[in-house]
């Protein structure tokens, strides 16, 4: 639970290379940035935002980032960037400025910068329109929010996550509608996680 979080990068660092992942708490409001973000993406009834590359047509303008998909890159920015920071011993400096902030424009594509990690990207999957073969990110940190729909059941399409240095069957299934934290192959102070 990384907002409980007194003794800082240690604590973190621990829970990641133990458990390969942090849940991290969330307020209501947090939490109502992220729902209205997958709210608006289901109403596309499609599989990824931003679309597959080549998946749109060569003659469209690059697409306006939704204000709901800008406030939920933010938010999880804001989480993924203090995680990291801690983590390397640097404290809780994050930018006063978000990175997409209500302009609709992309991430890091305002004035306010720089930003550290600025190479983070943002994807909203559905899985009702598709699926992803299970893979170890490329980034310093993953940070992931899933939640079903009120009509989906237990056996629906769930995110899975191996264990470090676990052998089958060490797969657990976290709780939808948690915001979820893990380590990609970028960040060498824990073993990245297979999901």
């Amino acid at each position: 639970h990384m907002r409980q979080t007194q003794s800082g990068g240690k604590e973190l660092l621990s829970a990641l290379q133990t458990d390969g992942y942090i849940r991290v708490d969330i307020d209501a409001a947090e939490e109502a940035v992220l729902v209205k973000a997958l709210e608006e993406f289901a109403e596309r009834r499609s599989f990824r935002y931003p679309p597959i590359p080549g998946a749109a047509t060569a003659s469209a303008a690059p697409p306006t980032m939704p204000r709901p998909f800008a406030r939920c890159f933010d938010l999880l920015y804001s989480v993924a960037c203090t995680a990291a920071l801690v983590m390397e011993g640097r404290g809780r400096r994050v930018p006063k400025a978000p990175p997409c902030g209500d302009e609709g424009r992309g991430p890091f594509e305002r004035k306010g910068g720089p930003w550290p990690f600025s190479s983070s990207f943002f994807n909203i999957f559905n899985y009702d329109h598709g699926c992803l073969n299970s893979h170890i990110d490329r980034g310093v940190l993953t940070v992931v929010y899933g939640k079903r729909t009120e009509s989906e059941s237990d056996e629906t399409t769930r995110l899975w996550i191996r264990k470090p240095g676990s052998d089958e069957p060490g797969w657990v299934a976290p709780k939808s509608g948690h915001l979820l934290l893990w380590a990609g192959e970028g960040f060498p102070a824990a073993p990245a996680v297979e999901h």
